[in-house]
């Protein structure tokens, strides 16, 4: 499991270095919702799995801790989770914010343009939006979000 983690986070690491700032702040709201938190998070995830109950801290062997929370005790080691959670939840509030100041900063530069009608990004979603519509999906937005 720690390899699989690993593995994920190289991954992520390396594609961060090659986005660009606009898809990094795409992908950053992305994460942030509750689809993206599991891309985000994988499976075996220690703090997430821990503070959403689906794992007891006893039942973890040490050996399958990060090698900073092996030594400590079971206490020691649920306040630093707990903390985790914590600050998780605060970047997570801030990402939101943010992404809701860049979304609206863009909306207005459209508008300002004379508005999206023939990007390809209202392009796209509308297709898709069709397509889904004839399966008996819906989109709670009338166009694609910046």
């Amino acid at each position: 499991m720690k390899q699989a983690q690993k593995r994920k986070l190289d991954a992520n690491a390396k594609l961060r270095e090659e986005l660009s700032s606009s898809a990094l702040a795409r992908r950053d709201t992305y994460n942030s919702t509750k689809s993206g938190k599991k891309n985000l998070l994988g499976e075996g995830e220690l703090i997430d799995a821990i503070t959403s109950g689906r794992v007891e801290l006893d039942d973890i062997e040490k050996v399958e801790m990060p090698a900073s929370l092996q030594a400590m005790a079971t206490a020691e080691q649920m306040a630093v989770i707990t903390k985790q959670a914590k600050r998780r939840d605060q970047l997570n509030q801030e990402i939101k914010k943010l992404s809701k100041t860049r979304s609206n900063y863009i909306k207005e530069k459209v508008e300002a343009e004379g508005g999206a009608e023939d990007s390809l990004d209202e392009k796209i979603y509308s297709a898709v939006k069709d397509q889904a519509a004839s399966v008996g999906l819906t989109y709670d937005s009338d166009s694609a979000s910046y």
